[in-house]
């Protein structure tokens, strides 16, 4: 199970970029998850935030998301590191996992 991350924010809110978050992220967007990088605007983290949050609440706005970040968080860092976070722990390898396999060492 792809886990959760928390955010205090009016409340503790819990945000999980699962596959179906990815999918109306790239909907919503236009933009492929690879074509992300290592950075993104800051309208393309509100944009997932929202969408991981509306997973828990259905009649969350995107405008909503915007004043919940601008009233009860102490700074974007913050809130760009948890976005951040939920994505990673997204593609995390777990090595308890069957699926997963260890990375192979890149021969020269």
């Amino acid at each position: 199970m792809i886990p959760f991350v928390t955010i205090n924010l009016d409340k503790l809110r819990k945000m999980r970029f699962g596959m179906g978050a990815m999918v109306e992220f790239e909907q919503l967007t236009g933009i492929k998850l690879m074509d992300l990088e290592d950075e993104m605007s800051l309208e393309t983290c509100a944009k997932v935030m929202w969408i991981m949050l509306k997973q828990e609440d259905k009649e969350l706005t995107f405008n909503k998301t915007l004043e919940l970040i601008d009233e009860y968080s102490d700074n974007l860092n913050d809130v760009i590191a948890k976005v951040t976070e939920a994505i990673q722990a997204a593609f995390k390898t777990n090595i308890e996992s069957p699926n997963a396999g260890k990375p192979m060492a890149k021969k020269n």
